[in-house]
């Protein structure tokens, strides 16, 4: 969500707040129709502002926990976003007829 380096002095907030229209641009530009957000405080961030779907994975800073949790949590949140594609592909299809 943040496209500047943080040492502009600007907090979160307002950085993410200053490069929204740039992610709008990138989601409009692939055509998304599912946003998987990598962490808790992007996905409440996207999940808040966005009117599409928004799943998480878990962040790569989990990499130093449990390996074996880290795979099932990760498995778990991959099998979520298969489901939510095939959702979509589905009923694409039945709009088109």
């Amino acid at each position: 969500l943040v496209k500047h380096y943080l040492g502009t002095g600007m907090g979160r907030a307002a950085l993410v707040e200053l490069n929204w229209p740039y992610f709008l641009e990138e989601l409009e530009i692939v055509d998304a129709r599912i946003v998987v957000a990598v962490g808790s405080l992007v996905f409440k961030d996207l999940k808040r502002k966005l009117p599409m779907r928004v799943l998480r994975i878990p962040h790569y800073a989990y990499r130093y926990g449990d390996p074996a949790e880290l795979r099932r949590r990760l498995d778990e949140a991959m099998d979520q976003v298969e489901t939510a594609r095939l959702e979509f592909e589905r009923s694409a299809a039945s709009v088109r007829g």
